[in-house]
């Protein structure tokens, strides 16, 4: 069994308030918000990598606007 766990980051250059727009838009579709220090992230273990790049651009984000990083982990067994 495998689990997955998707970040989407916003771009280091990304003004203030586009960054509430991405919150926004990820948290009305589950991801959790996750702050350190000036880093601000988002997360989801239920919401594909895939399926998050599509919602955002069809809500008018750009590829540069913001990073997604998908991980995989091993439960138990051999993958």
């Amino acid at each position: 069994m495998v689990s997955h766990v998707t970040t989407v980051s916003p771009a280091g250059e990304l003004a203030e308030p586009r960054v509430n727009e991405l919150a926004g838009a990820l948290q009305a579709i589950g991801f959790r918000v996750h702050r350190k220090r000036q880093h601000v992230s988002f997360s989801s273990e239920t919401v594909e990598a895939h399926a998050a790049k599509a919602y955002l651009r069809g809500h008018g984000f750009r590829d540069p606007e913001f990073q997604i990083v998908l991980e995989y982990s091993r439960l138990w067994g051999i993958m």
